[in-house]
């Protein structure tokens, strides 16, 4: 029976590849990349019923999401989504800035179904 073949330790001379390839992996553990933090918070708010002048009321907005800035600013921005609602289609989408308090949320979402109940 032959010798068992020998098991390659890291201390073993890797090929110049292999040790770029090592040198660029071990980079990437050691220096996280800093994430940036949302702009502006994603919300939607359903259309729920028609008030008495047959205008379209809105359901109080649920945060859907958030929206970040690229690294190229230029660019616009990016819309990234943590649930789709189902009635998206039939409802509205605010953005809301991402550094609002949330205690003073109810004053800025309120006068933003007024605006929006107007523009329909």
């Amino acid at each position: 029976m032959p010798p068992p073949a020998a098991v390659r330790l890291s201390s073993d001379r890797n090929s110049p590849a292999e040790q770029r390839k090592e040198d660029t992996m071990s980079n990437q553990t050691q220096t996280p990349t800093k994430k940036s933090p949302p702009v502006y918070r994603l919300c939607f708010s359903a259309k729920n019923g028609t008030d008495r002048n047959g205008q379209p009321t809105l359901a109080y907005p649920v945060e859907i999401g958030a929206v970040f800035e690229r690294r190229e600013r230029d660019k616009g921005l990016i819309a990234k989504f943590t649930i789709i609602p189902t009635e998206l289609k039939d409802g509205v989408l605010f953005l809301m800035p991402a550094d609002t308090d949330r205690r003073q949320e109810s004053d800025l979402f309120e006068a933003g179904v007024e605006t929006a109940e107007a523009g329909q």
